[in-house]
């Protein structure tokens, strides 16, 4: 038997090519719309029942409906972990820690109930969230997670397009008919071998190509290296550039590739947030959304919704340069575009799913305020007064999923333990109070012995990259010079020097009587003034500070010999005595320290 559902007195977006927006009634038979009343005869309940006999009435006088949303890029691994992003970017993602044990702790067997549950949460955020479709882009799926938990209809509710890593999971999700995507997350994984696999597999079956590439700032050197050209030149001649690409956010791309993306028909993923806090330049949203490119977006790492990165996305455009209706087709009628779904998803016609998201009018503060009813206002209204937490109301294949704000498909008391208890995981297994322990202790440290803390080039951690430092950096570097090497006969640790040359402001520097003044001609005045500076140099007592070692315990404690001290003034004076008595033609500058005379290597000399 027919189940029908007929939904009246709502405000309806429909996003369809027309534009429709009104009071209309919808009528839903089974899990698509059947009919949609224009017109608003369905008004009365005797007439729908007379029309649509034993059907369930929803009366929504109060409630703004819309198609339901599409993420195109959500990342299960680091839903729960956005705490330990803060100060990476693209280029050093690889290189967090915490994320890597993360990731390897949920793929281990053993852990298959906590990624069961991870999952669970994620998509069901997301389902409050109003999202029908999901691109899932983490790797930690697999093919027996999958085989397991499809059977007792869990990940059944929404419909998700997997991101295959290797052919064996892309093998398998073909022969089950599931659309999904080819991923390629790194440059480096773009070689001869791996194109020619592309075009083989990518000419049979229900496949996309997702890029996760152009992220870096490194990305058009390794691929100018391996190939000598751009990868958009590449996947152009190998005629892999076509409709069903999908590139996200890729941000190192110059005005003449995105045209060749433009010609293509080609497809961009952003995602606001990540772009924001993992993007290492300024990236200028206008390059792409003024073009002819069906442009979608996702959550990403940072992401809590699509919608939030709608909204994040429409607050960094100028409205002058933008439609609403359009910013909103982002997440509804483009996504279903660029996965070929868009006869089933996207919009609210005739004979598609009946994925719906009622957004709710009752509140004070959402009160509908529009000059006049149509696409461009209401979807205006919609992205600037409404947040994810307004609605109501989900509607997945003619389902009510979510009623009143309540969801039916788990408890609410009983997913909240399981989430404070998967969150206290993921911080014990990610080691977050170790290194931030670690972190403290090292700054602690630096603080006593006044280190100068430095800029590290990798980060193992959640903090900024601010509070930062190298603790093995043997280089000494200026603007104007560097030390290249140590001058054996002088038999002084270069290092050591400088480390007790507390400050250069003291330097004696004094004024040359003639442009020759402070040269050597020959190496033997140069043999002579060393001879004489060691000579006058005092011996200095030894002293013994107390240095701690970065670990995690504060008992471990480096002992490092003081060699020398600074020189007196007095010496200074003495040594500038001498230097003039040796002087054979002209007179010579008398450096403060003679470390710091270049150009004259061992074995020059």
């Amino acid at each position: 038997m027919d189940k029908l559902i007929v939904i009246k007195n709502a405000l309806v977006l429909t996003l369809d090519d027309s534009g429709r927006t009104g009071y209309f009634s919808l009528v839903i038979k089974n899990d698509r719309i059947f009919d949609i009343d224009y017109e608003n005869e369905l008004i009365n309940n005797s007439v729908i029942f007379s029309k649509y006999p034993g059907a369930y009435i929803i009366d929504a006088h109060d409630k703004l409906i819309v198609p339901s949303f599409l993420n195109l890029n959500l990342n299960s691994t680091f839903y729960q972990c956005t705490s330990f992003l803060k100060g990476f970017n693209f280029s050093n993602l690889s290189d967090n820690l915490s994320t890597s044990l993360v990731e390897q702790y949920f793929l281990e067997s053993k852990n298959k109930d906590d990624l069961k549950n991870l999952i669970a949460i994620n998509y069901y955020s997301s389902l409050q969230n109003g999202e029908a479709v999901i691109l899932e882009s983490s790797r930690l799926f697999t093919k027996d997670f999958i085989s397991e938990n499809r059977k007792f209809g869990f990940l059944s509710y929404q419909d998700i397009v997997y991101t295959a890593y290797d052919n064996s999971f892309s093998s398998f999700l073909s022969e089950k008919g599931f659309l999904h995507c080819i991923g390629i997350k790194d440059e480096d994984e773009i070689n001869t071998y791996s194109l020619n696999a592309l075009v083989s597999s990518f000419a049979s079956g229900k496949k996309i190509l997702f890029f996760e590439v152009l992220q870096k700032s490194t990305s058009l050197e390794i691929l100018k290296k391996n190939f000598a050209k751009s990868l958009i030149k590449l996947l152009w001649e190998a005629e892999l550039l076509s409709d069903k690409v999908i590139f996200s956010n890729p941000i190192y791309m110059n005005q003449d590739e995105i045209e060749m993306l433009c010609k293509k028909r080609s497809n961009i993923v952003l995602s606001p947030t990540d772009i924001l806090k993992l993007g290492e330049k300024n990236f200028d949203f206008y390059d792409y959304i003024n073009r002819e490119l069906n442009i979608s977006l996702g959550s990403g790492f940072n992401g809590r919704s699509v919608f939030s990165e709608l909204k994040v996305l429409s607050s960094l455009l100028r409205k002058e340069y933008f439609s609403y209706d359009e910013i909103l087709r982002m997440v509804t009628v483009n996504p279903a575009r660029a996965l070929k779904i868009s006869d089933n998803y996207g919009s609210i016609e005739k004979n598609k799913f009946a994925n719906l998201v009622f957004f709710n009018l009752n509140d004070l503060r959402n009160i509908l305020n529009v000059p006049e009813i149509n696409s461009e206002k209401v979807s205006e209204f919609l992205v600037e007064n409404f947040d994810t937490k307004d609605i109501s109301d989900v509607i997945l294949k003619g389902i009510p999923l979510k009623r009143n704000n309540q969801c039916k498909l788990y408890n609410p008391e009983t997913i909240k333990q399981i989430k404070n208890s998967l969150n206290k995981k993921i911080y014990e297994v990610g080691k977050y109070l170790e290194l931030k322990e670690k972190f403290l202790m090292r700054k602690r440290v630096n603080e006593l012995t006044g280190t100068e803390v430095e800029k590290s080039l990798m980060y193992v951690d959640n903090y900024g990259e601010e509070d930062y430092a190298s603790q093995d950096s043997r280089s000494i570097m200026d603007s104007e010079f560097k030390i290249l090497g140590i001058d054996k006969e002088m038999n002084v640790n270069v290092m050591d020097e400088i480390d007790n040359y507390e400050n250069i402001n003291q330097a004696d520097i004094s004024e040359m009587n003639s442009p020759g003044e402070g040269f050597f001609v020959f190496e033997e005045e140069a043999a002579v003034v060393k001879e004489n500076v060691r000579s006058l140099r005092p011996e200095v007592p030894k002293e013994v500070t107390m240095r701690f070692d970065d670990s995690f315990s504060t008992d471990n404690v480096i002992v490092k010999e003081v060699k020398e001290e600074k020189k007196e003034i007095k010496e200074v004076k003495e040594v500038k005595e001498v230097i003039k008595k040796e002087a054979k033609e002209e007179k010579n500058i008398q450096f403060k320290k003679e470390k710091l005379r270049f150009g004259f290597s061992q074995e020059e000399k």
